[in-house]
């Protein structure tokens, strides 16, 4: 199973755009209160209906407890790689501590992370890597 961890912002564009350039069976949101109530239904319908991810799963987190953002996280992080699915850390758009914790959770757990350049759907690998990046390791969803 393909699974991209997203931190969910304000640019509904920015929460779907490697759903809609790769083949991801699962995502995980990570984000505060406030923007899981208002995004979840569109979110998560639109992905379903028009991505086809299987499975949308949203994670409150704290806004300015990094350890607390650190330990849920992590803890969400291990149970998918532990069920030997692929993980991925899609960082387009964010918040500066997530996007901190995203950094140090990839290097610590060895997780790919990439963004895109949204006006040019441009996919900018940041891992160190190359045979683990999404790129290598995920279907395209473009059509040919």
């Amino acid at each position: 199973m393909v699974v991209n961890f997203e931190f969910l912002g304000d640019e509904p564009i920015e929460n779907i755009i490697t759903c809609l350039n790769f083949k991801i069976d699962k995502v995980v949101f990570l984000g505060y209160s406030n923007k899981i109530k208002q995004y979840k239904t569109m979110t998560t319908k639109y992905l379903k209906d028009y991505c086809g991810v299987k499975e949308v799963v949203f994670r409150e987190l704290p806004q300015k407890d990094m350890n607390s953002i650190l330990k849920i996280m992590r803890q969400e992080i291990e149970i998918e790689i532990n069920q030997n699915n692929k993980v991925y850390f899609d960082i387009t758009g964010g918040e500066y501590m997530i996007l901190v914790a995203f950094g140090m959770l990839s290097k610590e757990l060895n997780v790919p992370i990439h963004m895109y350049d949204v006006p040019t759907n441009q996919l900018i690998e940041l891992s160190e890597n190359e045979k683990i990046n999404i790129n290598q390791g995920v279907e395209s969803e473009k059509k040919h």
